[in-house]
């Protein structure tokens, strides 16, 4: 057990540094956009598809360690408010949800990966990016939050260490 976490985890951190790194990546193409736009008069027509999908690749890369360090959205307003057993009670009823939300993500991120390789999808802009890489980010991304989430499934069904 402590080898798969610790797999998944690595898995978890890369996937977020590379997430970090498109961060990087889109706050510098927002830049160099609004610069040749406002500078130059001359903005660049396919700034705004390639952010969206930097922004989507930043997402999808990020949700498995979100979820690893718990730093994903809820309803804190009631979770501070119960005591710890309620709290993995709680735990314990979302997190198969998670594994089998995720699971379906990763399904049908292959198939409408396998059908832009075979029908060679492109976007419908002046671009024409191939989406057979959007769909690879959907793919990789959704894999690794999968990962996350049965391992957090996992050791949810660990009995408690005591304090």
């Amino acid at each position: 057990m402590k080898g798969s976490d610790g797999i998944i985890g690595r898995i978890s951190y890369c996937l977020a540094a590379v997430a970090a790194c498109l961060c990087l990546l889109l706050s510098l193409s927002v830049t160099v956009n609004v610069i040749a736009r406002y500078v130059f008069h001359n903005p660049f027509s396919a700034a705004m598809e390639i952010n969206q999908y930097l922004f989507c690749a930043i997402t999808m890369f990020a949700t498995a360690f979100s979820l690893r360090e718990d730093a994903h959205v809820r309803v804190d307003v009631f979770r501070v408010r119960m005591s710890l057993r309620s709290r993995r009670r709680i735990d314990a009823l979302t997190a198969p949800l998670t594994v089998a939300l995720s699971s379906i993500l990763v399904w049908f991120s292959i198939d409408e990966l396998r059908l832009a390789i075979l029908f060679n999808k492109r976007s419908n802009t002046e671009v024409g990016i191939p989406l057979w890489i959007v769909w690879s980010i959907m793919v990789v991304g959704s894999t690794g939050f999968f990962l996350e989430a049965l391992n957090q499934q996992l050791r949810l069904m660990r009995p408690p260490q005591k304090e």
